[in-house]
């Protein structure tokens, strides 16, 4: 793993972030990547 866990839960809440504010984005492929980067931790 190149990043720091500090990082890549920075990533994740700045896509959050994005997600909430955005009225066009579908659900399933934003839980995918949020599902990804959870799995990336371990």
């Amino acid at each position: 793993n190149d990043h720091p866990e500090a990082v890549l839960m920075s990533m994740q809440s700045i896509m959050v972030l994005l997600i909430d504010e955005s009225e066009d984005v579908q659900e399933e492929p934003v839980l995918a990547l949020l599902a990804a980067l959870g799995q990336q931790k371990k």
